[in-house]
């Protein structure tokens, strides 16, 4: 998505918006408090589906949640790449297919010399 492009070139923005959640959290939490409180200060629960903070602070945790979730995916996927291995294996699987397809005619009729050497080169490059 687009906007996890801007959140992982923005740290600012990254840091920013959580925290901006967690104060909403916040707000509507005392609204909702507010809002199921009788006048001599006990909680009444069956009020807590009639209240509008209650369906505001809902969104803003699945919110919260969701943007948590995206760029945790995110930094997850960007390290991957570190490691060297994955590295290998995610070339093999875009590069290997398209190779195959390639040189699948030229095998059937076999001249597989091309592939050999298309093979040799990559497995230097993957070393």
């Amino acid at each position: 998505m687009k906007w996890e492009r801007l959140l992982q070139r923005s740290p600012t923005l990254k840091a920013s918006i959580p925290a901006l959640l967690s104060a909403g959290i916040g707000v509507l939490t005392g609204t909702l408090v507010v809002q199921i409180t009788s006048t001599n200060g006990v909680l009444i629960w069956k009020y807590l589906f009639r209240s509008s903070s209650f369906y505001g602070l809902a969104l803003v945790v699945l919110a919260q949640i969701l943007l948590s979730r995206s760029v945790y995916i995110s930094e997850r996927n960007i390290l991957r790449f570190a490691d060297n291995e994955y590295c290998i294996a995610y070339l093999r699987s875009k590069c290997l297919p398209e190779a195959a397809a390639k040189y699948q005619e030229m095998i059937k009729n076999g001249d597989g010399g091309d592939f050999k050497r298309a093979m040799d080169e990559i497995a230097e490059i993957l070393k």
